[in-house]
């Protein structure tokens, strides 16, 4: 089911920038960007619970940077839960963004 954003919904995104892999993100618009809630997020970093387990990263380094970005409310994402993958447990929020956010959804970086 695919649902539009809200313009109360703010998501952020980890990011891995060491390697060029994971959750790294220049622009909030890119097609195929995946992202959690800030809900989701908080109860990751508040609980110490492992952000590389819980989203399935594709490597263990290290998470470095938060990005945070506030789709548009005509942006459309594909909620659902974090599958096992990369030998992760996963079972974290996350929204897929088929078609990738509005211009100008990216608000803030900040560290970890």
């Amino acid at each position: 089911m695919i649902y539009r954003a809200k313009m109360q919904f703010s998501h952020s995104l980890l990011s891995l920038p060491e390697s060029g892999m994971g959750y790294q993100i220049i622009s909030a618009n890119r097609s195929g960007s995946y992202t959690t809630t800030e809900e989701d997020y908080l109860l990751c970093k508040n609980n110490d619970d492992d952000p590389i387990d819980r989203y399935a990263l594709p490597n263990n380094e290290s998470i470095k940077w938060v990005f945070y970005i506030r789709p548009d409310s005509n942006d459309q994402y594909r909620p659902g839960i974090v599958q096992p993958a990369n030998n992760h447990s996963g079972g974290g929020e996350e929204a897929l963004f088929d078609q990738g956010t509005s211009n100008e959804t990216y608000i803030e970086r900040k560290s970890y």
